[in-house]
């Protein structure tokens, strides 16, 4: 007695240590460890780099945006950018009110801008008719084609999304017509952007349709409403697509309170694609997750964009790694899954696969009704039997430990939408509406779940009518061991019957919400497993076994 409760304490020592140094290891299926972050963010550029870079082209706009997100995320040094600000930067800079020196714009709109005002957004910068109607003239002085195909805009009375810029409401479109004649003309886009633009107007002029253009002209709005002039530039130099550029705007629309973070992150990065996917795949939590990592440096947000995953947080973990000597073990196992993630994980896995056949071949030694197998063939089917327990264990700690495994990574919608009240009918009514899918990632990682459940169980059952035929007894004997078996060949049944419960008492909660038909999925692999082992499997052996017995009495 006392043997086997010392190899039990062991066993389960040994067990809670694999276990342990495998949930140490920062790895993750479906999500990155914050701790990977911050490693890869270590000594590169910070938002306040950023910052302190913009002051120095005296682009105060743009630095005013940066020092927003490193207060947010007390990104270290951030006082100096404010100072940098408020001391040596907004005092002896021409242009303020379009956040910082502009040679182009300065020359439009006539010199300094006013020193007392504080930065203004392109819509408030414009809103004065005089100078928009300074803006125009000298776009009309353009010797490029693109430039005065933008304008003829201008002279169109049938558009659908803007409002002609004779009628009601046509101040918006003069505006936002001037801005973007300005954008081409100054060369402030992208080469791929500006040939994009200059096909569209083209086609425009030609007779061809005009509503792909007046799409770009309300992204352009809606990024005018949000930034100052050396912002909104600062923001297109690294924009390289249209689509982009659509994505951007109907973020910041959506979005307003993520500026900061859309902005230095793509001015950061130099991926606007990039960043764009990633908040759209992750909906409001991508830009938690985002900002996260701009707050730890450029590498950070380059890892984050690379593996495009959920940043997870380890809140306990944290405390324990922070205790020695676990506090020595953890930079290095850090590093292993920063630079081998698949390594990283498959070690991560293996540690937990080991710990599971410990704990099933230490049950069965211990229970005190294991004997050897008198049958090497039978002694390989005790092996596969511990084996599958070993990889339930692993999948038991993937659902219970694996970070946003089943959390439903649909993103979030978010369209644009420009307040014009006398084109706002006609916008709303050229929106598609999204179509949902019926089958979300929740109840699809339920389905799977629970059919590999059923699987795995029916495997160990096959296993087990293997060892009784294998036996080397007689039929009458190995009928009693198939009758008392007939339990465990059931136990589908009530496994399906109770993840059906345990899927309706979840939904009810509102703990996580699968679908109905993932919770009835539970009973109904259960029915179809166990009907396929006992009439396939089951049945057919004990006719086997009912005739060998007949012949073994006569």
């Amino acid at each position: 007695m006392k043997s086997r409760v010392v190899m039990l304490t062991l066993i389960a020592l040994a067990v809670l240590l694999l276990v342990g140094d495998a949930l140490l290891i920062p790895s993750h299926v479906r999500a990155i460890d914050a701790r990977v972050i911050d490693l890869a963010g270590r000594g590169t550029p910070t938002s306040v780099d950023a910052g302190l870079k913009f002051v120095s082209l005296e682009k105060t706009g743009p630095a005013e945006l940066c020092l927003a997100l490193a207060r947010r995320q007390s990104v270290p040094g951030y006082e100096r950018l404010e100072e940098a600000l408020q001391g040596g930067g907004r005092d002896h800079l021409n242009g303020v009110q379009w956040g910082g020196v502009d040679a182009v714009l300065s020359h439009i709109l006539g010199g300094k801008g006013d020193l007392d005002n504080p930065p203004q957004t392109v819509v408030e910068l414009l809103v004065n008719p005089v100078r928009r109607e300074t803006l125009l003239d000298a776009l009309r002085r353009s010797r490029r084609p693109a430039v005065q195909g933008i304008l003829e805009i201008l002279t169109v009375t049938n558009l659908t999304l803007l409002p002609p810029a004779s009628g009601p409401g046509g101040q918006a479109t003069e505006l936002v017509v001037g801005v973007l004649g300005l954008l081409y003309q100054g060369d402030y886009l992208t080469g791929q952007v500006r040939d994009a633009l200059a096909a569209m107007v083209d086609q425009s002029i030609n007779g061809g349709a005009v509503r792909p253009l007046e799409e770009v002209l309300l992204d352009t709005l809606a990024l005018v409403a949000r930034f100052d002039w050396v912002q909104l530039t600062s923001l297109l130099s690294e924009v390289t697509d249209l689509a982009t550029l659509h994505e951007l705007a109907s973020l910041c629309q959506s979005a307003p309170g993520q500026t900061p973070t859309l902005f230095v992150g793509v001015v950061m990065s130099g991926q606007p694609a990039k960043v764009v996917r990633y908040v759209r795949r992750w909906g409001p939590p991508g830009f938690v997750d985002l900002e996260y990592a701009l707050g730890r440096g450029k590498g950070g947000v380059e890892e984050l964009l690379r593996r495009e995953q959920r940043i997870h947080y380890p809140r306990a973990r944290s405390w324990f790694e922070s205790r020695p000597p676990l506090a020595q073990i953890t930079p290095t196992l850090t590093r292993w899954a920063h630079d081998w993630p698949t390594v990283s994980l498959g070690s991560k896995y293996l540690l937990l696969l080991l710990s599971g056949w410990l704990l099933a071949w230490g049950y069965r030694h211990s229970s005190g009704t294991y004997e050897v197998p008198p049958v090497p063939a039978l002694a390989s089917l005790a092996a596969g039997r511990l084996w599958l327990f070993a990889l339930t264990f692993v999948l038991a700690m993937i659902v219970l430990s694996e970070p946003f495994l089943a959390r439903n990574i649909q993103g979030a919608e978010y369209p644009l939408r420009v307040q014009i009240p006398v084109f706002r009918s006609a916008a709303l009514a050229a929106m598609v509406t999204p179509i949902k899918p019926y089958m979300d990632q929740i109840s699809l990682v339920a389905l799977v779940s629970f059919f590999v459940l059923q699987l795995i169980m029916y495997v160990l059952n096959l296993i087990k009518l293997a060892e009784i035929r294998r036996q080397p007894i007689t039929a009458a004997l190995k009928l009693k061991y198939l009758e008392n078996e007939d339990m465990m060949f059931d136990a589908g049944l009530y496994i399906g019957l109770a993840g059906s419960v345990l899927s309706l008492g979840c939904l009810a909660l509102g703990i996580i919400k699968p679908s109905l038909a993932a919770a009835y999925s539970s009973t109904l692999f259960g029915i179809i497993f166990v009907a396929i082992l006992k009439i396939c499997h089951v049945r057919p052996a004990r006719r086997r076994l009912l005739l060998e017995r007949e012949q073994e009495m006569v």
